[in-house]
C-alpha cells in the first residue's frame, strides 16, 4: 500500500542542514557528539555530551524546529573505524589484522 506523508521539511533540507552542523562544536560545557536526519521525525537529530536544557534550547533557537536534540549517553569519537551509521551511509575501515575468526594474522 502506498502512503504520502505532508511534511514540513524536505529531506533536502534536512541534508544541508545536517552537512552544516559540526561535529565536535563546543558549546559552553557540552559538545555536539552525533548528527543524523530522522525521517520519521522530519528533524536533525543532533546528540549533545553532556546533555544540557539550556544548550537545548539555544540549539532549538538557531536552527528553530528542523532539529531536535538528544542526550548522547557516551562521547562518539569519530575516525576510521568509528561505527557507521547505516541509515547515513559511508565508508568503514575495519581492522586489517585480523579476518572473521578473529585470529591475529602474523606476517
Amino acid at each position: 500500500m502506498l502512503e504520502f506523508h505532508y511534511v514540513k521539511y524536505s529531506h533536502l533540507n534536512l541534508f544541508n542542514l545536517n552537512k552544516t552542523i559540526e561535529l565536535g562544536t563546543a558549546l559552553n560545557d557540552s559538545e555536539i557528539v552525533s548528527k543524523a536526519v530522522n525521517i520519521k521525525e522530519n528533524k536533525v537529530e543532533i546528540g549533545i555530551y553532556p546533555y544540557s536544557d539550556e544548550i537545548k534550547e539555544r540549539l532549538i533557537e538557531k536552527y528553530n524546529d528542523m532539529v531536535m536534540v538528544v542526550p548522547s549517553e557516551i562521547e562518539v569519537i569519530e575516525s576510521r573505524t568509528t561505527p557507521l551509521n547505516y541509515m547515513q551511509g559511508g565508508l568503514q575501515i575495519g581492522s586489517t589484522a585480523t579476518r572473521s575468526t578473529g585470529r591475529v594474522i602474523v606476517l
